[in-house]
């Protein structure tokens, strides 16, 4: 059928996963380009989309909503601002950091901003910022965003400094706008990332959850290749399980899932560093032909997590350490004792920060029905918990409910632009 060739074309160009973005959310953006081009037969859009590297950008753009705002999780600035410091008799004169995928911008003005508040100036640091999306590549270099993007509390001082507001609208700063190159990439091209030792920082983050395993092996490896000795990666929370510890070692800034890359000073280590963060994703036969041999210490790749929940004691509530322990866990990317910890801690019927844990602990080892479970616990006890609002969203998105999806996200977002108007962002 056209529609399938149509989604194999898509995953070809972006190496997403169907099965993990959700067919329907491929479906849904066709069917969007073709209203938009006035085109009812799939024969007719694949044969446009067969010749016309535009017209497949443009479903691109349609199937990527970016996800993103200043300052997201902000303990990841922090780590990149630790580590840049650490190095600082190691490094090139510039520090050099990529932010891959940039979506819109946010990510990589923020990182800037962080550097100049630190001390930097702009002569400094070089940022590079790739994304597959040209309709996100030219929204980052006009710069010019809205409320929505300022949905954590960004100080006042920060806003007033590097932006102008002009109505609904902020401008970023030219001096933060000049020191960042964006420019439209994608991550499995020949040509992209070809410079080897090249950054001090790399941002990855919430990328590599929509590749499979051979793409994330690919992903991974131009990252690895990349980024200099004792550089730092920043990932997403849901996917620090895939980077082995004999190469990485995890940063001690919590909540910023960030990873210190080690001195590999032996080639066959470095050729089995990828190779072993991967295979316990292999299937169960190739799995049995290799148990005989000798396997690198390893942090495992999620997999689907069958075990039930283990019944809880509800008259115990779990103390601020052993939720603060379980997010350490999570954070260093062992996730197995993370949930185990959270799974002999009883729970707490008021407390949203421990069901939203374990709901996003389930979710990164794919067991999205275990998952949805807790994160709806969470909302029951407080409707507006912007996190456990956002992962369920996602959740839902992926399972292809896009109506309820988006329903989520704007029910998230709108509580947020309540608190801003009630003044975390100055007018």
């Amino acid at each position: 059928m056209s529609i399938d060739k149509i989604i194999h074309m898509l995953h070809t160009e972006t190496g997403m996963d169907v099965s993990i973005t959700g067919e329907f959310t491929y479906r849904s953006s066709i069917r969007t380009r073709m209203q938009d081009l006035n085109i009812e037969s799939t024969d007719a859009y694949l044969k446009l989309l067969e010749k016309s590297a535009e017209e497949m950008g443009l479903l691109i753009d349609e199937v990527i909503v970016p996800e993103t705002w200043f300052f997201r999780e902000k303990h990841a600035f922090d780590a990149m601002l630790k580590n840049l410091r650490n190095n600082n008799s190691e490094t090139s004169q510039h520090k050099r950091i990529l932010c891959l995928p940039s979506s819109s911008g946010e990510e990589a003005y923020s990182i800037a901003i962080k550097l100049l508040e630190s001390g930097y100036k702009t002569d400094e640091f070089i940022i590079d910022a790739h994304d597959i999306s040209q309709r996100n590549i030219l929204t980052a270099k006009h710069g010019i965003y809205r409320k929505h993007s300022f949905r954590k509390a960004v100080p006042s001082r920060i806003v007033n400094k590097y932006f102008t507001k002009y109505d609904n609208e902020y401008q970023i700063a030219d001096e933060i706008k000049h020191s960042i190159n964006f420019s439209q990439a994608n991550l499995f091209d020949a040509t992209t990332l070809t410079r080897k030792q090249h950054y001090d920082a790399v941002f990855c983050r919430n990328l590599l959850i929509y590749f499979n395993r051979e793409e994330k092996k690919i992903a991974v490896e131009k990252l690895d290749a990349t980024l200099k000795n004792n550089g730092i990666l920043l990932l997403g929370h849901s996917e620090s399980s895939i980077i082995p510890t004999d190469a990485y070692t995890p940063c001690n800034t919590a909540h910023s899932f960030g990873f210190i890359k080690a001195k590999n000073e032996k080639s066959k280590r470095k050729r089995s560093i990828i190779k072993n963060a991967f295979i316990n994703t292999m299937p169960k036969a190739d799995i049995a032909k290799n148990k005989n041999k000798k396997q690198s210490k390893i942090v495992r790749t999620p997999q689907v997590d069958t075990r039930p929940p283990i019944p809880h004691a509800i008259e115990v509530r779990p103390t601020k350490d052993s939720l603060k322990h379980a997010n350490q866990l999570a954070n260093s990317g062992d996730l197995d004792q993370a949930l185990d910890t959270l799974l002999t801690t009883p729970e707490d019927l008021h407390n949203c920060e421990y069901f939203t844990l374990a709901g996003t602990i389930y979710s990164a080892l794919h067991n999205p029905e275990e998952a949805e479970k807790y994160f709806r616990k969470a909302l029951f006890l407080e409707p507006d918990y912007y996190d456990a609002l956002m992962q369920l969203s996602l959740l839902l998105q992926n399972k292809g409910d896009d109506k309820n999806a988006r329903l989520l996200r704007k029910r998230a977002e709108r509580n947020h632009n309540t608190k801003i108007n009630s003044g975390l962002i100055n007018e």
